[in-house]
């Protein structure tokens, strides 16, 4: 999966070379005026660079997300998903992280190597119902704000009804325009998207079965990588 998702979001050169006339010939004049004045073509040192992407994952570590379907547990289907992005931002090298609530403790990034995949491979639910979700959101929203990059994106994975719901509402309205703050509800009920839309508002808020997670969380990034 992470090299499914590394193959596309990267973005490709264009190819500006000068090629053969379609109609055959020795000399077309259309390929002479543009490599000779390329007016049709920007330069290399002049093209738009690629946007910059910044991405943080934050996963609901409260033991609701012990609750198994499928045979496996909510926390690994989290798991896998921030294995998946993980190893395919350190091979594109994007700002990334991954970190669990509410005890807001980073797993892996950039600089973690083989102790951040060890750390997302054998993380469990801790013994807490208590979930600091505005807490979250403000440290890490603040983190990516802190980064150089032109998209900043925040996917919070959680399974519903946060201890400080109205907070979280009012903070991710305020970062509308600086950081895509994402909430991925995993294993929906209608009253638990219903609350969760409230709290990220109905266009920012992904719903999916938890074994679905790691295919929509790689949807979704390259969805606003624009790929």
């Amino acid at each position: 999966m992470a090299r499914e998702l590394v193959s596309e979001l990267t973005l490709m050169p264009v190819d500006d070379a000068p090629q053969p006339a379609e109609r055959g010939g020795t000399l077309s004049v259309r390929q002479y005026l543009r490599e000779r004045e390329r007016p049709f073509l920007i330069r290399d040192d002049e093209r738009l660079a690629p946007p910059r992407l910044a991405v943080r994952v934050v996963i609901d570590h409260s033991t609701s997300m012990n609750h198994a379907t499928s045979g496996r547990s909510r926390i690994q289907h989290a798991a896998e998903a921030a294995m998946m992005l993980h190893l395919a931002c350190v091979e594109l090298e994007i700002d990334h992280g991954i970190s669990v609530m509410p005890q807001q403790l980073t797993l892996a990034n950039l600089t973690t190597g083989e102790r951040g995949k060890a750390l997302i491979a054998g993380v469990v639910p801790a013994k807490t119902g208590y979930e600091n979700l505005a807490i979250a959101i403000e440290r890490q929203s603040s983190e990516l704000l802190s980064v150089v990059a032109d998209l900043r994106v925040l996917f919070v994975v959680h399974d519903g009804y946060p201890n400080d719901a109205e907070k979280a509402q009012r903070l991710c309205l305020a970062l509308r325009a600086k950081v895509e703050v994402i909430g991925v509800l995993i294993d929906p009920d209608e009253s638990t998207a219903k609350a969760m839309r409230e709290i990220f508002g109905t266009d920012r808020l992904v719903a999916c079965a938890a074994s679905n997670l790691p295919i929509k969380l790689a949807a979704m990034l390259e969805s606003i990588r624009g790929v």
